[in-house]
């Protein structure tokens, strides 16, 4: 494994890279594409859902569905409560 390719907790914080514009994009193009190709869109588009109901519908782990969701959340294009609503 080359150490571009460590994982998170083996990097150093003197090591992390830093968090660029450029890095940032990218970060936000892959959430909103992930949810795209998921369904998670279309799915809260629907319906207000609780993030549980999202994971099992879109075929993601609940840790995966909160971590995409929280990030959606995040860019303001989606409101995150007791269950997950389209703004």
């Amino acid at each position: 494994m080359t150490e571009a390719a460590a994982p998170t907790e083996r990097v150093r914080p003197d090591q992390a890279l830093p968090i660029t514009p450029a890095r940032a994009a990218c970060a936000v193009a892959a959430a909103i594409h992930s949810a795209l190709d998921l369904g998670v869109v279309a799915r809260v588009t629907e319906a207000p859902a609780e993030p549980a109901a999202v994971a099992a519908d879109c075929g993601l782990t609940q840790q995966d569905a909160k971590a995409l969701l929280s990030a959606l959340a995040g860019l303001d294009l989606l409101e995150l409560g007791d269950d997950v609503r389209s703004p």
